[in-house]
């Protein structure tokens, strides 16, 4: 015998409710991290080519200068990006019905001036970034540190699958991936020890 159960009654739909906006402080923040990773990986792979392709070796000016020239860039593009919104904002004042390409244009035209303000207060945030060179600097050693552990992991991944377990010529391949890494490391250790001097300079100065 089935048993009809009685069907429940729909609710009403209630639109969720409007959250308060973060602070713009902390969507600037937001924003420069997520900019600062992207220099940080896009410089790696430069010096990734410029030391495995070209064979040249890590020159900490030409990663300065580099990095300079990516947080530049961002700056420009985030300043081209707020000088769009505001003839947005200025086209929907003349017309508030106007069709645009883009649909937050189109549906949420309220929203436009916040995040042309955002991206104004980020470009000078990465500008300020720029000029500093200390922090240029860093972003340049941290990016060349990278590198160096990515072409170390590499070596000793391709060297773990193609060397054969036994035999005269699996000894051969393993000594010159023994060399290969030493290598590396030799070039990490340098390029650490110069940096120290650096250091060293730097304070005896001050």
């Amino acid at each position: 015998m089935a048993i009809w159960r009685k069907k429940r009654p729909l609710r009403r739909y209630e639109p969720p409710r409007e959250f308060p906006p973060t602070p713009l402080d902390e969507l600037v923040e937001e924003g420069e991290l997520i900019a600062l990773a992207g220099v940080r990986l896009n410089v790696k792979n430069q010096i990734i080519l410029r030391t495995v392709r070209d064979g040249e070796a890590f020159d900490l000016d030409w990663g300065v200068a580099v990095v300079g020239e990516e947080l530049g860039a961002l700056a420009r593009e985030a300043i081209e990006d707020a000088r769009r919104l505001g003839g947005r904002i200025a086209e929907n004042q003349r017309d508030t019905f106007a069709r645009h390409d883009d649909l937050v244009a189109r549906y949420e035209p309220e929203r436009l001036p916040r995040r042309q303000e955002l991206l104004t207060l980020l470009a000078e945030r990465l500008e300020l970034l720029a000029a500093d060179e200390e922090r240029v600097r860093q972003i340049a050693l941290a990016s060349r540190d990278a590198a160096l552990e990515d072409v170390v992991a590499a070596r000793v991944l391709v060297t773990r699958h193609s060397i054969p377990a036994s035999g005269s010529a699996a000894a051969a391949r393993r000594a010159e991936a023994l060399v290969q890494l030493t290598a590396d490391l030799d070039a990490l250790g340098a390029a650490l020890a110069r940096e120290s001097s650096t250091r060293g300079r730097r304070k005896s100065r001050r």
